[in-house]
């Protein structure tokens, strides 16, 4: 426990792509409720080295007969974006919460998607990955 501190209510954010040592982690705090949020349609737990973590507790309590609850309208991606999420994994079901933004001017009116290959190297700082050209290349594209 925190200094001996639980609490009335632990919320796992991502719980489809927590291994179930970490959420047993989190739930040992609680009190009282606690909710778990995740899209199983999504990444499983990252395990490299430690075999039989790869079920997440949200996937396990599905498995024991939990229904979860979808939330049917999404903010995040441009509606061009998200209908592909909507009908390939939701059966159409995930509606967007907002009308579409504009695209950049650089995006061509045609396309849905746009891949850009982009020359440059990937670099670590610490456990982190970046590509400084690939970074400067979307925010050129999105500036304009």
């Amino acid at each position: 426990h925190i200094c001996g501190r639980t609490f009335p209510l632990v919320v796992i954010d991502e719980c489809t792509q927590a291994t179930e040592p970490r959420c047993a982690t989190a739930l040992s705090l609680a009190r009282g409720r606690a909710i778990v949020v995740g899209d199983q349609k999504q990444l499983p737990p990252t395990v490299m080295f430690a075999k039989g973590l790869g079920t997440s507790l949200f996937d396990r309590a599905i498995a024991a007969g939990m229904t979860p609850a979808l939330l049917t309208t999404q903010y995040r991606m441009h509606p061009l974006l998200s209908r592909f999420s909507s009908v390939t994994f939701y059966s159409g079901a995930v509606a967007d919460g907002n009308g579409p933004r504009p695209l950049p001017a650089c995006w061509p009116a045609d396309r849905h998607l746009l891949f850009v290959d982009v020359p440059g190297r990937e670099d670590s700082a610490g456990q982190s990955r970046l590509n400084r050209a690939e970074a400067r290349v979307v925010v050129d594209m999105v500036a304009r």
